[in-house]
């Protein structure tokens, strides 16, 4: 019994790290995903990001294609970084995402589009949680 929890240890030891390392490790690796990203919001398919957002990941985006492949641990750490600030922003910018629904208008069986953005229904729930 001693021994599988030895080698049941020793396993997640070892394979625990791996499963928490980002998909993107090198330079390479995250310059490769950006592209992606670039396709994505020059094809209008992100069109809800703000200009603000779409500034500063373009910088961001500039900044990791500056970045020298060859440059070691620390060109993949700071990669790594990079794609994690534009991951971030581009989570930020999925809340100002519009979402429609069907809602019945009180009083009524009447169904109208609604719509709004995910932050706007947040904000909302927290409003209605405080009760105010």
């Amino acid at each position: 019994m001693r021994f599988a929890c030895l080698a049941l240890g020793l396993f997640v030891c070892v394979q625990f790290p791996a499963a928490l390392a980002s998909e993107v490790a090198t330079v390479a690796q995250a310059q490769a995903s950006q592209e992606a990203v670039v396709k994505k919001l020059k094809s209008g398919e992100f069109d809800y990001v703000q200009r603000g957002h779409r500034q500063k990941i373009a910088a961001l985006q500039e900044e990791l294609a500056g970045i020298n492949p060859a440059g070691g641990l620390e060109a993949d750490a700071r990669a790594v970084a990079l794609v994690g600030e534009i991951d971030a922003l581009m989570t930020d910018a999925q809340l100002d995402r519009p979402v429609c629904t069907r809602e019945k208008e009180i009083g009524s069986n009447r169904m109208t589009r609604v719509c709004r953005t995910r932050r706007q229904m947040q904000e909302q729930a927290k409003a209605a949680r405080r009760g105010g």
